[in-house]
């Protein structure tokens, strides 16, 4: 049976009702989900947020039927979470490449994680310093 799903504005009828909560449902399981933006690679895609990279849709729609079960809610099929989590949200997961350490990755040292940001930002500075003097460069 082909995949046929409802545009939100489209839907008028009790049924239409019906379809809505279930999407809203979807989409509030999958917000419950904590993310986080990239540190290096936002200028490409500055609304990308990453998961937990533990995580998976499949892993995610499992937990969403138990979600449902406790609710007393009627699961949608993994096709259709799939499709909400595809097509209504900009999300990854774990880290591109380019933003792992292995200390800020495990996220339990705070002491870490700022001095990280310092450096960031004294990186940031020393940049825009060598674009406006001619003394000093930026490698």
């Amino acid at each position: 049976m082909p995949l046929v799903l409802i545009a939100e504005e489209d839907i008028r009828t009790d049924q239409g009702k019906q379809i809505r909560r279930t999407f809203d449902d979807v989409k509030q399981h999958i917000e419950c989900f904590p993310t986080e933006a990239s540190h290096y690679s936002r200028h490409h895609n500055p609304h990308r947020l990453y998961l937990s990279p533990v995580l998976t849709i499949s892993k995610m729609y499992r937990l969403y039927q138990q979600w449902c079960t406790e609710n007393s809610k009627e699961a949608v099929s993994e096709n259709i979470y799939r499709h909400v989590f595809n097509n209504h949200y900009n999300l990854g997961f774990g880290s591109p490449k380019s933003d792992t350490c292995a200390v800020c990755d495990i996220g339990l040292d705070e002491d870490h994680k700022k001095r990280a940001e310092a450096a960031f930002e004294r990186q940031r500075q020393d940049k825009k310093l060598a674009q406006t003097t001619d003394d000093t460069f930026f490698i």
